[in-house]
């Protein structure tokens, strides 16, 4: 693969300045613009860049695109947009990785992803191949259902909102969980929300299956409408993981703003001529446990001192 030519290089030849595309799921368009954006993510990443010496509009370009929680259509009309532009780099995480992996093989995208080589995204860890490289966690699929039962001993059956009512069964992603759920002495009820019109649809038939916990997956069309989510699982009394800033019971997840300021550094290595192929996976080495203790006392849940003493933020 050719390198790219490094951004210090094409200044000082006073060529056109390399464009860093970055494409959000979630956010207000208006949250991820300006020279110190709103949006926390898109701030740390902005921010990274400028003290590694990109500057936005004075060395480098940054096209800021947001699918604006409006699901996978909107996510690929965007990736179609900035692949017509050529830019040098994309960044972006979730579906959008999974969308602009699939546009195009030759621009270098930066992602955001758990479990990238299990979803068949990358060849390796340490040497990830092709056009694609980034951030994510490996293995940790099945953690917050072991605390929803050290909560929650009585559940059995675990409704969970994913991207797909049935992802790949030869996915380490769902061999993962299905095996997490057995080790616990959990049946899981797989539900798919691709678009926001689907949760009607999906909440009747959790309702109708008896669920007695709801996990929900970090997908964009999830974080986007995380409170819904939450407000469901408390109405109809389900312990329920994944947004406890949002009313969940319980998240246990890495730092999502660390998370953007590397993938800052490995999309200012790209333009320096890194090959995005040989930058390893990055991984997260610290974990922390949020337990929302309102959600808890209205669903009349003591938490067990051993599951409290590794909270890291408790919600009251």
């Amino acid at each position: 693969m050719m390198l790219l030519a490094s951004a210090r290089a094409v200044g000082k030849l006073g060529g056109p300045k390399p464009r860093i595309a970055l494409v959000f799921g979630i956010p207000p368009s208006a949250e991820i613009s300006g020279t110190d954006p709103v949006n926390p993510k898109a701030r740390a990443i902005v921010r990274q860049l400028r003290d590694l010496g990109l500057v936005d509009g004075r060395n480098v370009v940054i096209e800021r695109r947001s699918a604006e929680g409006k699901g996978p259509a909107r996510m690929a009309a965007l990736i179609d947009e900035v692949v017509a532009m050529d830019v040098d780099v994309i960044v972006t995480s979730g579906a959008g990785v999974w969308t602009a992996k699939k546009a195009t093989s030759r621009i270098p995208i930066v992602g955001l992803l758990d479990d990238p080589v299990d979803a068949g995204m990358i060849d390796s860890l340490s040497r990830p191949g092709g056009n694609l490289t980034g951030y994510g966690a490996v293995g940790v699929t099945g953690k917050e259902m072991q605390l929803l039962k050290e909560i929650a001993a009585s559940i059995s059956r675990v409704a969970v909102i994913a991207g797909s009512a049935a992802p790949s069964s030869g996915s380490d992603f769902r061999a993962g969980m299905e095996s997490a759920a057995r080790g616990l002495w959990l049946n899981l009820q797989w539900h798919g929300v691709r678009e926001p019109r689907d949760y009607d649809e999906v909440f009747a038939a959790i309702a109708r299956q008896g669920a007695d916990a709801l996990v929900a997956t970090p997908t964009q069309v999830n974080i986007a409408h995380r409170r819904r989510i939450a407000d469901f699982a408390l109405a109809n009394r389900l312990p329920s993981s994944g947004f406890a800033d949002a009313g969940s019971l319980l998240h246990y997840g890495y730092d999502l703003v660390e998370a953007h300021r590397r993938l800052a550094i490995y999309a200012a290595k790209i333009l320096e001529g890194t090959v995005p192929g040989n930058l390893p996976w990055m991984q997260p080495t610290n974990y922390a446990l949020t337990i929302n203790l309102g959600t808890a006392a209205a669903l009349r849940l003591a938490i067990p001192p051993s599951v409290l003493l590794r909270a890291e933020e408790v919600i009251r």
